[in-house]
């Protein structure tokens, strides 16, 4: 009998100190976790992720804590097979920029070009001769449709894809309108233009080894956008848009690209690609700006007002762009009678 309560007494020490052992594998497992980024989530940890990937990767390090690697060596193993962007804070230097200053290089320039946009009163169309005065005056060819686009079309939410896939949204040159030559990093060193354009041509070149990563395509070629190398950009889009044909708000910045890289022609391959976006969901908001632009310059207004109204549905009511559709709407309803 005493045989039997020692044997219980054994067992019981030895589940307790599996138990114990068990818990803190756990809490190793999840604060190791807790400093890595979910590859293919929305800006979570890989603690806080339910991913299939996410749940790999966790079974993963904690096979090897278990086998007796060290933290260490498992980061190291992890950042070596996926490259410094699963670290959910990764070092700063030149191929991890884009998710330190990101943010507030978006935010700037966001804001330049909407505060361009509505000094310069740019309306969704250019006027014709055989207008009334009353249609605002339009944007010239090049650049300035793309300011327009740009705004019409609710410039964050192309940044948010970004934020999505990395954390934090790419780099938008027209925050430099405002902005220092230099931005500071935080530890002493600056990051100025040249560095920018390097980092853009490292992540061209991992693309070239990496062709099939669509989110990073469509991370350069908004890069190129800010950039102004509509031709890289459009380049860029091509190869996202073949590998996700049926993302509308893809097509629709593609198109904005093939307009500026042609100076600001919408005729020909850049409203293939709007008609594609529409195709695939009617209230696209630079789809609908770029359509409605394309049929007030053929001069088909009531195929613009169309456009304009679907758009001006989609726009807060109290917003400046909403009443610049406003505006138009009411003037080429005016021209039409």
């Amino acid at each position: 009998m005493r045989r039997v309560a020692l044997a219980c007494l054994l067992w019981m020490a030895c589940a307790a100190h599996g138990a114990e052992d068990a818990a803190k594998l756990d809490a190793r497992v999840h604060a190791l976790a807790e400093q890595l980024r979910c590859l293919v989530c929305q800006n979570q940890t890989l603690a806080d992720s339910n991913a299939d990937l996410a749940v790999d990767l966790r079974a993963q390090i904690r096979e090897q804590l278990r086998s007796g690697a060290s933290e260490t060596a498992v980061k190291d193993f992890l950042v070596q097979r996926y490259g410094d962007f699963v670290l959910y804070d990764p070092p700063v230097r030149p191929l991890t920029w884009l998710l330190w200053f990101g943010p507030a290089l978006l935010v700037l320039g966001t804001a330049v070009v909407v505060v361009r946009a509505r000094r310069r009163h740019r309306a969704v169309f250019r006027p014709r001769t055989d207008r009334p005065e009353s249609f605002d005056s339009g944007p010239p060819p090049g650049r300035s449709r793309w300011v327009v686009a740009a705004s019409l079309a609710l410039l964050p939410g192309g940044a948010m894809l970004l934020y999505l896939h990395l954390g934090n949204p790419g780099m938008v040159r027209a925050a430099w309108a405002s902005a220092p030559a230099t931005l500071p990093t935080g530890d002493g060193h600056t990051v100025d233009m040249q560095q920018i354009d390097a980092m853009v041509s490292r992540l061209a070149l991992r693309l070239r080894q990496e062709p099939g990563d669509a989110n990073g395509w469509y991370m350069l070629a908004r890069s190129y956008t800010a950039l102004e190398r509509f031709d890289d950009a459009a380049a860029a889009y091509a190869k996202a848009v073949v590998l996700v044909p049926d993302a509308a708000a893809l097509r629709a910045d593609y198109a904005d690209a093939l307009a500026s890289a042609a100076g600001g022609q919408l005729e020909g391959a850049p409203m293939e690609q709007v008609r594609a976006a529409l195709a695939l969901d009617g209230d696209e908001p630079k789809a609908l700006a770029l359509a409605g632009t394309d049929a007030a310059e053929r001069g088909a207004l009531p195929e613009a007002i169309g456009y304009w109204e679907r758009l001006y549905r989609l726009l807060p009511a109290d917003s400046e762009t909403a009443r610049r559709v406003r505006g138009n709407l009411e003037a080429a309803r005016g021209a039409v009678r």
